[in-house]
């Protein structure tokens, strides 16, 4: 797995949002494995995590990309956008928040439901 600093990741997620509006499972799972192998160096593997929000819990907006040593938190999602010239934010995570949602984010919490996950090993080469 790949080293930042002196610390290596043995985990990369990227966690989003699943609703009824969204592409199936199956969908999502074949797309992902189509586009995203030759955007990522080969080094790495990518869990792409969906989650549903519970009736009455947390409202789900922001992606994040989590990793066993820190996150970031994207406010609008990793594609292109749907207006010409749309940008998004992205920030890093402070300790207690990357505490908080990593947290959550997980099979057993009880902010989100589990809706899914594909895995995704990088193919493209880094020069």
């Amino acid at each position: 797995m790949a080293t930042v600093g002196n610390h290596r990741i043995h985990r990369i997620e990227y966690h989003l949002k699943d609703t009824d509006e969204k592409p199936s499972h199956d969908l999502f799972e074949n797309q992902c494995k189509k586009f995203l192998p030759r955007l990522i160096p080969g080094e790495y593997e990518i869990t792409l995590i969906r989650w549903v929000e519970k009736e009455g819990g947390e409202r789900f907006h922001a992606r994040y990309i989590l990793t066993d040593i820190g996150g970031c938190r994207i406010e609008k999602g990793l594609d292109e956008g749907q207006e010409s010239g749309e940008t998004t934010d992205i920030g890093l995570l402070d300790l207690p928040l990357y505490n908080q949602r990593w947290k959550e984010f997980q099979r057993e919490s009880s902010v989100f439901d589990f809706g899914g996950e594909v895995k995704i090993i990088g193919e493209r080469e880094i020069s």
